[in-house]
């Protein structure tokens, strides 16, 4: 919500923008005819201007702001959550690496979060350990920022395209991996990050007690 005026005068006070992702659906569990009525919710949005925004939850935000991304591109997504993470700008070029559990389903891999069991601030400092010494010499490194969430800095921008985390959860991961002039190598360096979290010894951890794993 984008208050134009912060004023007690509720008269004085206008809406700018409501950005309510999810807002009217769809809602799983929830058919249309049985959605509750919402009548100061239809006045407000009958009074609404609607905008054609771009497609997703980061996308329409970074419209809302005025920031115009090229065709086709990445949104810049890593380098603005590690400086809201931070409150420091990044030295270089970033990605999101979000953990995530690897499950099979029949002849594809299926992409999960690793839900009420995230890592603990030990296991992602045993991470970006591991992972920094394994791939020193490959132009690559994690950063783990105080919230818990994991950055890869990269030495020089990749071409690649990527796909944001919302559209991978639940999906085969086949299809979403890296595309573009570097896609190979990136194929490559994820396979072997997957062998690298497998030998972890708090995965393995994880795994013997029956948490999702890494």
């Amino acid at each position: 919500m984008s208050p134009a005026s912060a004023s007690n005068n509720s008269a004085d006070s206008l809406i700018r923008h409501l950005f309510v992702p999810g807002l009217l659906g769809p809602m799983a569990g929830l058919e249309r005819e049985d959605r509750i009525a919402l009548p100061h919710l239809d006045i407000l949005l009958t009074r609404a201007d609607r905008l054609v925004e771009p497609v997703g939850y980061a996308g329409g935000l970074f419209a809302l702001f005025g920031v115009e991304i090229p065709a086709g591109a990445d949104l810049p997504t890593a380098a603005v959550c590690f400086l809201a993470d931070t409150g420091e700008a990044p030295a270089g070029f970033l990605l999101h690496a979000d953990p995530l559990q690897l499950l099979p389903d029949r002849d594809r891999v299926l992409a999960f979060e690793l839900g009420d069991d995230p890592l603990a601030g030990e296991e992602v400092a045993a991470l970006v350990e591991a992972f920094n010494a394994h791939f020193k010499d490959d132009g690559v490194c994690l950063f783990g920022s105080p919230a818990g969430r994991i950055y890869m800095y990269c030495d020089r921008t990749p071409s690649i395209h990527t796909h944001p985390l919302s559209t991978v959860i639940g999906r085969s991961l086949d299809p979403l991996l890296p595309d573009g002039e570097d896609r190979r190598w990136w194929h490559g360096l994820l396979n072997e990050i997957q062998m690298l979290c497998h030998a972890l010894e708090f995965n393995r951890t994880r795994e013997a007690r029956g948490r999702p794993t890494l």
